[in-house]
């Protein structure tokens, strides 16, 4: 997502186009690596998205789903809790 800055294309621009099924809940990006909260089911439908954003075709995101409601993320684990 960082090249998006680069190559003119706004980030917020291609959050705010995202299908409204497939919308992130929360977006944090460092650099490169994105942590985001998107509806169960539509994570490929937002990564297909953004890919369609750089007309050029040289982005391509990819997406990692959590396991047992953990991820990593910058070097940590972000466990998942319910309330």
């Amino acid at each position: 997502m960082a090249y998006f800055v680069k190559r003119g294309v706004n980030e917020q621009q291609a959050i705010a186009t995202s299908p409204i099924t497939c919308a992130p809940k929360l977006w944090k990006r460092y650099v490169d690596d994105i942590l985001e909260i998107v509806r169960k089911g539509h994570v490929n439908q937002l990564t297909e998205h953004l890919n369609t954003v750089d007309t050029t075709g040289s982005i391509k995101n990819t997406n990692e789903e959590e396991a047992e409601g953990k991820i990593p993320f910058l070097n940590s684990l972000i466990v998942r809790k319910e309330d």
